[in-house]
């Protein structure tokens, strides 16, 4: 089994750009500058975009794909309503 390191580091890198860009976008620097220990939020935010992002990836599969059209779109939308439950839960419009 060979393992083409440039090709896993790149695909690294891809990701974790990702993950850095849900960082910053889910506040993570907030808590930071107004001397706030509570990151459980921010994370949690990153957790939620990430799922979303999953839910999203699946639905765009399951539309360039013809074998598994129907699961990939199953399971997409449902992490998709999960991550939007998710962000109803984390502004308290659902207990």
């Amino acid at each position: 089994m060979h393992i083409n390191i440039a090709w896993l580091a790149a695909s690294g890198f891809k990701y974790s750009y990702i993950v850095v860009f849900f960082a910053l976008l889910s506040a993570i620097f907030y808590p930071i500058l107004n001397n706030d220990r509570f990151f459980d939020q921010a994370i949690t935010g990153i957790l939620v975009l990430l799922m979303g992002l999953g839910g999203g990836i699946l639905v765009y599969r399951a539309a360039v794909s013809a074998k598994r059209r129907g699961i990939l779109l199953g399971a997409g939308l449902g992490i998709l309503a999960l991550a939007l439950l998710a962000v109803f839960i984390l502004t308290g419009r659902v207990i």
